[in-house]
């Protein structure tokens, strides 16, 4: 059962009982207001008709702020800043990371100083693959043994008889070493599925795809119409200021401190930070 109240009209006369909603009722048509007093049936106590309504709804709280994020420049203006390798954050007077032992100090300074070229790639189809082969053929077997095969042949005519049987054979072989095309040797060796030809057709590969032309040298300027690596990375000593020259695919770099890069990635360490 609900709670019933009197309310005091403009005469200060009791008049009720009635619920609490009746008295929200009249409240809304005007007859009383929030400070008609009223009492509980049976009570004594009389206070404001306003004292019986519930608190208004409020809007509810704004969330928090967020947690405040160290930013860059936060971090340098607050005298620190975050590791390059493995993002420690570390006092702006660090020269090495205390976390990694990562060196700070010869990473901002390759930062500072570090040059870089674009290289021009050699396109190149298979049809290059021939020369190339036999490039590597050369490199394994030698060149100098076929000019020792030359000098042999050359000498094995002083012997007479056997010597001038000799001589050609040895011509032959170094003239065959020296210049004579693989393709023949790498048809018998594909067919015989010899693993020895197949390492020799990747290095070869690996030559065609590593030849770069017009290369300039970062420090200095100096140009060389090509040249030609071993493997995806490598150095270059440039004949022109005497520097060494660090590769990664097709940037060329110089770089004063060539250890202090971090996780080994200098286009991600350097061309894409100078970008920005």
């Amino acid at each position: 059962m609900s709670t019933l109240y009197y309310y005091a009209d403009s005469g200060n006369k009791p008049q009720g009982p009635l619920a609490l909603e009746e008295l929200i009722d009249l409240r809304r048509k005007g007859v009383i207001g929030n400070a008609t007093h009223v009492v509980e049936v049976g009570g004594q106590n009389w206070q404001p008709f306003s004292s019986l309504l519930p608190p208004p709804d409020l809007p509810p709280p704004p969330p928090p702020p967020p947690p405040a994020q160290i930013t860059a420049d936060a971090a340098t203006s607050s005298g620190t800043h975050t590791c390059p390798k493995c993002a420690t954050l570390v006092s702006g007077a660090a020269k090495v990371c205390p976390s990694c032992k990562f060196s700070i100090a010869d990473f901002d300074e390759n930062r500072r100083t570090a040059k870089f070229t674009k290289m021009e790639q050699i396109p190149y189809s298979e049809g290059d693959l021939d020369a190339a082969l036999l490039q590597v053929y050369k490199g394994k077997s030698g060149g100098c043994f076929a000019v020792v095969l030359l000098i042999v042949g050359t000498l094995a005519l002083l012997i007479p008889i056997i010597g001038w049987m000799v001589a050609p054979i040895c011509w032959v072989l170094g003239f065959f070493i020296l210049l004579a095309p693989v393709r023949g040797l790498r048809y018998t060796e594909k067919i015989m599925q010899n693993e020895e030809y197949q390492k020799n057709v990747q290095a070869a590969k690996i030559l065609l795809h590593n030849r770069f032309r017009n290369v300039a040298c970062p420090k200095c300027g100096h140009k060389e119409s090509e040249i030609t690596w071993q493997q995806e990375g490598g150095f270059w000593d440039c004949p022109g200021c005497q520097k060494r020259l660090l590769r990664e695919r097709d940037y060329l770099f110089f770089l004063p401190k060539p250890e202090a890069v971090p996780n080994n990635n200098m286009i991600e360490s350097f061309v894409e930070t100078n970008k920005a």
